[in-house]
C-alpha cells in the first residue's frame, strides 16, 4: 500500500507495511466510547438546565398573571396601591 504524505522528490515513495485501520482502532474504540458517554450527559445537562430556565421565567408570569386577583384582593380591604406593588414584589 502506498501512502503519498508528502513529497520526498522524484522517484521517492513511502510504503506503510501495516493496515492503517488497525493502527488506529485503540484511538477509534476510544472516541467512539467517550461520545457514547458524552452524549447521554449532555441531554442531562440540556434538561436540567432547560427545567431551571423554564422556572425563572414561569415564575414572574404567574405573578403578573396573579396581579388582577391582589390588585381586588387589596381594593376590597382598603389597601392603597404601594402595599400592592410591595405585596407583588415579595411574591415575584
Amino acid at each position: 500500500m502506498s501512502l503519498q504524505l508528502q513529497s520526498y522528490g522524484s522517484g521517492y515513495s513511502l510504503y506503510i507495511l501495516s493496515n492503517v485501520d488497525q493502527a488506529t482502532a485503540p484511538i477509534q474504540m476510544l472516541l467512539h466510547n467517550f461520545f457514547l458517554i458524552l452524549a447521554p450527559v449532555s441531554l442531562l445537562l440540556l434538561l436540567f438546565s432547560s427545567i431551571i430556565a423554564s422556572r425563572s421565567i414561569v415564575k414572574p408570569i404567574a405573578a403578573v398573571v396573579d396581579l388582577p386577583r391582589w390588585v381586588g384582593d387589596a381594593s376590597e380591604s382598603g389597601g392603597s396601591r404601594h402595599a400592592i406593588s410591595r405585596r407583588f414584589l415579595k411574591n415575584v
